[in-house]
């Protein structure tokens, strides 16, 4: 107890502790420890790491251990992995590539095979803070990463554990680039529940959050497929579903330009 108690901040960690840390870690697949984590946490925040020594230890083999742990049911193990994990993406630029690939193995295993996995909102939000520091023009993968991951996690029938994290990451997307509203919009309607009324009541939620950011011009592009879309939402039985399909229409009413002639 008292050494879970200890002032980790104040505990100056010589790089040459890598070693013994990432054997550590790495033993904590089936057990989740508190302290390990704490300590690997604070190693990695550490003044005197020097990631250039560090890299032997940390790598792709350490970092693929790393993220299958992200599946624990434990949701303070797995805040404590999201940390971990954002501290490698910005100390070792030579696994960013890596990283963002593995993610979205596991998310086009989630979408695809299982529907099952337990930190899916907890990278969506690692991948939120990546995506807000991309730079511009966006790269081509980039884009097809929102395309084809991102969008499509919208058909899981869990969306509510993460959509939160989603919408953020999409509405990212288009705060970078305008010229991504058409498919990003497609891609919603494309995906639009039929008979799941509070799944369409989120859908709903995550389009007001995107008209407040896209461009009167991008708009006109997708405004008849989105609007007769809207229409259905107006005149749905659900209680809920009317509520946001009307101030969708008020949101683009009030907007300038083509958009006010709808």
């Amino acid at each position: 107890e008292e050494v879970s108690q200890m002032k980790l901040k104040e505990v100056k960690i010589p790089t040459c502790v890598c070693v013994c840390v990432c054997v550590c870690v790495c033993v904590c697949v089936c057990v989740c420890s508190q302290l390990v984590y704490e300590f690997f946490l604070r190693f990695l925040e550490s003044p005197d790491f020097q990631p250039n020594i560090a890299k032997k230890y940390i790598d792709q083999k350490f970092v693929l251990l790393l993220l299958e742990l992200f599946d624990s049911e434990d949701p303070r193990e797995r805040d404590f992995l999201k940390t971990i994990l954002h501290r490698i993406y910005g100390k070792f630029l030579g696994l960013r590539a890596y990283i963002r690939r593995q993610i979205n193995n596991i998310f086009y295993r989630f979408i695809y095979e299982t529907e099952h996995h337990n930190g899916i909102a907890e990278l969506l939000e690692i991948l939120g803070s990546i995506i807000n520091g991309f730079a511009l023009p966006l790269k081509e993968e980039h884009k097809m990463f929102l395309i084809r991951v991102l969008l499509p996690l919208h058909k899981v029938k869990s969306l509510s554990v993460y959509h939160p994290q989603l919408a953020y990451c999409v509405v990212q997307f288009l705060e970078k680039d305008s010229s991504l509203t058409e498919p990003v919009i497609m891609g919603l309607l494309k995906f639009w529940p039929k008979t799941h009324s509070p799944k369409e009541v989120m859908f709903l939620n995550e389009l007001e959050e995107i008209l407040d950011v896209i461009e009167p011009s991008e708009f006109v592009k997708v405004q008849e497929p989105l609007f007769r879309q809207l229409a259905k939402c107006v005149s749905s039985p659900h209680f809920q579903v009317p509520g946001p399909g009307l101030l969708s229409l008020r949101v683009e009413a009030c907007r300038p330009g083509p958009c006010r002639e709808v």
